[in-house]
């Protein structure tokens, strides 16, 4: 029978393994040779068993323990080995890149994919000059390809790893430079391509990661975006020489002030107080100021007829990058509209175009409106043609309308008279004294200040208003003008003789110059007619007592009187010759005193 073995668990150890390497069996780490046969727990993992490899990829690192049984009376062996796991390097992947030599700055790093390790070591193969870091500087590099070396040191057992970037530097497209800017949220719009800083050429392509629409010459519409939020937009050209060059404008719409949108509005001088506030639109901010038109402070209330005219601004003040905003209530004051008194005209009824405004009393303003309260028809603007209106009152209302004031009235009353009418116009001859009157009927008009004019006469003092004039020679025409107050109408009435005598002239066989001034002087009716005439007195003896020429009733005519004095009461005898190549008339004529 052979004696029992002491087992060999081995001697405790420390053992490095790297993540990308293989399974391992774990035994071979032991120190003293350790003998095979034995089980595994991890101690750090609470004793849990662990199989006979360990596998650095799935295995966590910690203290491991090893254990052989051992026979009777021999006593169990153990060992403990301590693991520590360290990362496998991953430089990332190489590549090559065009670039142009306007860039500034071309991240080196993003080039190598998204498993690439950070803090490893570059190397400036060609000795271009132009890196710093992982930046590299196409504009100081100049032309050509440069070569770049990516190294991570691995930790033992792991290996370095490294990954090489070529750049190709060529001329052509410039997008600029990267930029970080704060707008106003309220603009309007905003062109992305000046907040490009450096040289960018025109003719990229613009684009945001979230979706937000930029327009191709790179005009923003700020309201599409959220206030605060920080927005990238990326600037693209596609040089065929240097691939695509690209420029991040970072951008964030700050909040703005709102002072609504003003108004303009018209107010009567004597109106009550208005609240500017109320009259403006757009949901503006409350903590705004008011100036006036000189720019003077000023409340929140207008008060017209106090308050001078004009622009009144409302101010909000704006934080950088929003500057203040305003909105301007526009305010225009009018004098209360002024239609005068009333007042009253009077019109014939032939009058085409009277101007009713001329009936206005006090101060009235041109420029208003006329209304016909009666309804005559004549009213055409503020004229009125009386023409086809009947005789009475009529009254026109004159209205003033002024913007921001209530409107105000006047009333012009029209009295319409008719002119004057003339009919049955008659002649009638008296023979005896080769006379005629004239006679004719007055109607319609003032009858109570008919007048007639150039002929003398009468008009009877009742309807029918019948005008008879005083006795007209034979060879007298006869003219006469019929009016009333109103001068409405001027009736002309014209004519002559109606009479055909046998003797145009007509000496009267008597007369009596005793001064009780009935027939005192020789009247010959129609000698007006013979303005050459020549008449000779004589007495019976044949004595001349009297000669004259141009007798005309009036100024030249005989009165009995004689160089000697007065002629007695007698016969006389005459001679009239009328001239004109007519046969002289002859006669006795007897003086009665």
């Amino acid at each position: 029978m052979s004696e029992p073995q002491v087992p060999n668990a081995g001697c405790d150890a420390t053992a490095a393994l790297c993540t990308n390497g293989s399974a391992v069996i774990m035994r071979t780490l032991l120190g003293c040779n350790a003998q095979p046969g034995g089980t595994w727990v991890y101690v750090t993992g609470g004793n849990t068993p662990q199989g006979l490899f360990v596998n650095p990829a799935v295995d966590p690192p910690g203290v491991y323990r090893y254990t052989i049984v051992g026979d009777s009376p021999c006593p169990s062996a153990s060992a403990e080995l301590t693991l520590s796991v360290n990362p496998a390097t991953n430089a990332g992947q190489g590549s090559t890149i065009n670039r142009c030599v306007t860039e500034t700055a071309v991240d080196l790093f993003a080039t190598l994919g998204p498993s690439a390790q950070a803090g490893g070591t570059w190397t400036d193969n060609n000795n271009s000059g132009a890196l710093s870091g992982n930046i590299f500087n196409p504009s100081v590099a100049g032309n050509g390809n440069w070569g770049f070396t990516y190294t991570v040191t691995g930790i033992t057992p792991c290996l370095s790893s490294s990954a090489n970037v070529t750049v190709q530097v060529g001329t052509g497209g410039n997008a600029g430079s990267d930029s970080t800017v704060a707008i106003c949220g309220s603009l309007a719009q905003y062109n992305l391509f000046n907040a490009l800083g450096g040289n960018p050429q025109q003719g990229g392509t613009w684009a945001e990661a979230t979706g937000v629409p930029v327009g191709s010459n790179g005009i923003l519409d700020p309201s599409l975006l959220t206030i605060g939020q920080t927005y990238a937009f990326s600037y693209s050209i596609n040089d065929p020489d240097c691939g695509l060059v690209t420029a991040i404008v970072t951008l964030t719409a700050a909040p703005f002030p709102v002072a609504g949108t003003g108004s303009s509005l018209t107010l009567c001088s004597n109106s009550a107080a208005i609240d500017l506030f109320s009259q403006l639109t757009g949901n503006p901010d409350v903590d705004g100021s008011w100036t006036d038109p000189n720019g003077l402070a000023h409340g929140d209330s207008f008060i017209p007829g106090t308050h001078a005219p004009g622009n009144y601004t409302y101010t909000v003040a704006g934080e950088e990058p929003c500057a203040n905003v305003t909105a301007v209530v526009s305010i225009a004051v009018n004098t209360p509209p002024d239609a005068g008194l009333n007042g009253s005209l009077l019109a014939c009824d032939t009058l085409q175009a009277l101007v009713l405004f001329t009936g206005l009393q006090g101060t009235p303003q041109a420029g208003g409106s006329w209304q016909d309260i009666d309804g005559t028809g004549g009213l055409s603007g503020g004229v009125l043609n009386t023409t086809g209106i009947a005789p009475g009152n009529y009254v026109f209302r004159y209205s003033v309308s002024i913007t921001g004031c209530a409107p105000t009235t006047a009333d012009v009353t029209v009295q319409v008279v008719g002119g004057v009418e003339v009919n049955d116009v008659q002649r009638e001859c008296i023979t005896r004294d080769r006379t005629y009157v004239v006679r004719f009927t007055i109607s319609e008009g003032d009858a109570g200040t008919y007048e007639v004019n150039g002929l003398q006469g009468a008009i009877t003092a009742a309807a029918p208003y019948i005008f008879t004039s005083e006795p007209l020679f034979t060879s007298q025409e006869f003219e006469a003008f019929v009016r009333d107050q109103y001068g409405c109408a001027l009736i002309r009435v014209a004519g002559n003789s109606p009479c055909d005598f046998t003797s145009e002239v007509f000496v009267p066989e008597s007369f009596s110059p005793n001064g009780d001034g009935v027939n005192d002087a020789l009247i010959i009716p129609g000698i007006e007619g013979f303005p050459g005439n020549r008449i000779s007195i004589f007495n019976r003896w044949g004595a001349k007592l009297y000669e004259t020429e141009g007798y005309d009733n009036k100024s030249v005519l005989w009165d009995g009187s004689t160089a000697q004095g007065q002629a007695p009461a007698s016969t006389y005898f005459y001679v009239l010759e009328l001239g004109e190549g007519r046969d002289a008339l002859t006669g006795f004529i007897y003086l009665n005193r």
